[in-house]
């Protein structure tokens, strides 16, 4: 497929490959190997034991876990593609904390995780502008047909109400609603602050090509640096809605990000869901 369809025309590819695990993906996108350039892996997209429609807070110290094993062991020869939401899915931001008041916070946490790790950030229309789930309120809103056929099935255990939260806990409508590019400037701050990263992002390689140093993974808190000889950048994240207790030191370092938009490194704690550079 490689030779016959991609190659003579220098063409990029990225695999939809759900399941497939680490080992497989090594194989598939080896530099050796010419196979496909990239893939998608879903495993970080619920946490372990549950589904789709699951309602479910997402605990974010797995996100954690996996892009750690994944920068650590995935290999040079392949490169990871680093992306929270896609058209079958739910919005990551409501999986996490539904609280209306961490929607913003979250929306930049998840963007300094997507642009500070090494690999290709893919942005799905409305992450740039941090849209959550949308405030269905009946089943005759919905016009996906796997929804409404898990609908059925739940009525037969449940009551309406009951089966309808879980609708809306997995239903893919909410990433296939026109995204709201006439109301921009409602959602200027996410715009902004992405625009922002992505430029970061280009002006230093280190977080392209640098290399990723775990500095800690306790619990609601995950510190890690990318280094090369251009730089040297430490990225620390608070995953919970409460205040975490810092691990790095606050002398010899200047912070130039700031989900809260106040640089500085002097602050014993983080805020919820803030994430500094």
């Amino acid at each position: 497929l490689h030779e016959n369809a991609f190659a003579p025309h220098h063409a990029f590819s990225v695999g939809e490959t759900p399941g497939l695990g680490m080992k497989m993906c090594q194989l598939v996108t080896g530099a050796d190997r010419g196979e496909l350039d990239m893939v998608f892996s879903f495993d970080h997209l619920e946490t372990p034991g549950h589904v789709r429609f699951d309602d479910y807070q997402y605990d974010l110290n797995y996100l954690k876990k996996y892009f750690t094993d994944w920068q650590l062991h995935y290999g040079n020869q392949c490169w990871m593609s680093l992306f929270f939401n896609n058209h079958d899915n739910p919005k990551m931001i409501s999986k996490i904390n539904p609280k209306k008041e961490y929607a913003k916070t979250l929306a930049k946490l998840l963007a300094v995780i997507q642009f500070t790790l090494k690999g290709t950030p893919f942005v799905f229309q409305g992450d740039e502008m941090g849209l959550t789930n949308h405030p269905f309120t009946s089943i005759d809103q919905i016009t996906d047909v796997e929804s409404k056929g898990v609908y059925q099935e739940y009525l037969k255990t449940m009551n309406e109400e009951d089966a309808f939260k879980k609708v809306l806990s997995g239903t893919r409508e909410h990433a296939r609603l026109m995204v709201p590019w006439d109301d921009i400037e409602s959602h200027r701050e996410i715009w902004d602050f992405y625009q922002m990263m992505i430029k970061l992002r280009k002006e230093h390689e280190t977080f392209v090509y640098g290399e990723f140093k775990l500095i800690s993974e306790k619990k609601n808190y995950w510190t890690y640096q990318r280094v090369d000889d251009n730089g040297s950048y430490i990225i620390e994240s608070n995953l919970c809605e409460h205040a975490v207790r810092r691990e790095i030191p606050t002398q010899n370092i200047r912070c130039i990000v700031n989900t809260y938009g106040i640089k500085t490194q002097h602050m014993q704690e983080l805020r919820p869901y803030e994430a500094a550079i």
